[in-house]
């Protein structure tokens, strides 16, 4: 969910609104840090369990998680007047209305807003997706009857106030956080105007930026289109998660049989960790290998560090004898010496 969050914020810049793409990462802030440590406050309460299919039912006994965490999803799946609604919608209305000055020049493909509509169909397809998954993950782990085991159930507890108080500061931020961005669509600013609004805070930043890219539909209309579709998406992810995941359903079991291999591969995630670790993981524990044995051990330690050492005190080894103050041996060297020139010289 943090990766298509940031793709968000990406394709506001890209379409030219770097405005949209500031604001969605404030509302993102919010909402994903209440997701995360709702996420926390939950494994604290199921006693480090993070199986959500060992969850279900915790609703009852941690509420204020609960609400908070309802909070979140509904934020970031876009449900209006939270927070991650406006900021998505203003994405989506950019995406659709707003093209690049160099796409005009391109003509084809690109000049004919072709692109824009196939963005924009990507981010309203990814934000139903998005409603879709959170809330599957809401009601495997809020709503429904408990799957955990008797002992674990017997110690589900509330997080303390240390952990929900940060909870319910960032459920507010998330309710009400959007309202600094309001489009004019909906009679924004909604905040007093002695206030401003973020927009107005960031134009002399961002103004001359969002003024290279040109939009392409003069009214309102195309606004309403974008933002209709959205809703709808986001409550058909939402309805969806619903049917499947709220009460105990065999469909999802069906469905997954029907799709066979393929619901395989996107089970296993394409099985990229697996390619990852036969390619990339085992190539490097193998450079790894080589560069302690025979780079750092053999090469490094043994003959540059200990090999140095070792033939210093071989040559001093050998020297001492020829040190040892005895004259007697020293006059037995020179006359040896002396013996070895004169054969050499005869």
């Amino acid at each position: 969910s943090t990766v298509s969050q940031l793709g968000y914020m990406f394709l506001a810049v890209g379409s030219g609104s770097f405005f949209a793409g500031v604001f969605h990462l404030m509302t993102h802030a919010f909402f994903k840090a209440l997701l995360f440590l709702g996420s926390g406050s939950v494994i604290h309460g199921m006693h480090e369990e993070q199986d959500i299919r060992k969850m279900g039912g915790l609703k009852k006994w941690m509420p204020i998680t609960h609400i908070t965490f309802l909070i979140g999803c509904l934020a970031i799946a876009g449900f209006p007047l939270f927070s991650g609604f406006f900021s998505k919608d203003e994405i989506l209305w950019f995406a659709l209305s707003n093209q690049h000055v160099l796409h005009a020049q391109l003509g084809g493909f690109f000049g004919s807003g072709a692109f824009s509509w196939l963005v924009w169909f990507l981010g309203t397809a990814t934000a139903a997706m998005t409603a879709f998954y959170m809330f599957r993950l809401y009601f495997l782990t809020f709503q429904g009857e408990c799957r955990a085991d008797e002992h674990t159930r017997a110690h589900i507890h509330e997080s303390p106030a240390t952990m929900t108080f940060p909870l319910v500061v960032l459920a507010g931020l998330s309710l009400v956080g959007g309202l600094v961005g309001v489009p004019h669509i909906l009679g924004g600013p909604w905040i007093p105007a002695w206030w401003g609004d973020m927009h107005g805070w960031l134009h002399q930043v961002i103004g001359y930026g969002e003024g290279l890219y040109v939009n392409r539909f003069g009214g309102d209309g195309m606004a309403w289109l974008s933002m209709g579709v959205a809703i709808s998406g986001m409550a058909a992810g939402i309805f969806a998660a619903y049917t499947l995941y709220a009460k105990p359903s065999e469909t999802p079991k069906r469905v997954s049989e029907s799709l066979g291999r393929l619901y395989t591969a996107v089970y296993n995630k394409y099985y990229v960790d697996e390619i990852y670790q036969a390619t990339v993981g085992r190539g490097v524990r193998w450079a790894g290998v080589f560069s302690h044995r025979v780079i750092d051990v053999f090469l490094i330690d043994t003959l540059l560090v200990n090999g140095t050492a070792y033939a210093a005190r071989f040559v001093g080894t050998v020297l001492r004898q020829f040190q040892s103050g005895d004259v007697q041996r020293y006059a037995a060297y020179v006359l040896i010496a002396l013996g070895v020139i004169v054969y050499l010289l005869v």
